[in-house]
């Protein structure tokens, strides 16, 4: 993802306490960080969701299939017991 060492954040630090300053810098670090976590949040959860989603998906296909293995053994016992009572 990002690729920051030490002496890359501190040259960040620095440009950002020569542009906003002193004072206000504190309040965009917690902004920033507050905004950071909520995304990382959002992310987390979005993929929670899409596993819970493959994995509904991937249950829904076996009961459909086993499903149609049921009918087909119905259908097959239906026919061998026509089968028998034609003799």
């Amino acid at each position: 993802m990002l690729d920051l060492s030490v002496s890359k954040l501190m040259i960040v630090f620095i440009v950002a306490l020569i542009v906003i300053g002193p004072q206000k810098l504190p309040i965009v670090i917690k902004t920033v960080a507050y905004w950071t976590k909520t995304f990382c949040s959002l992310l987390f959860n979005l993929q929670n969701d899409i596993q819970k989603e493959i994995k509904l998906e991937e249950f829904s296909n076996s009961l459909k299939q086993l499903n149609n293995n049921i009918l087909e053994d119905k259908l097959i016992d239906i026919k061998t017991k026509k089968e028998i009572n034609k003799y």
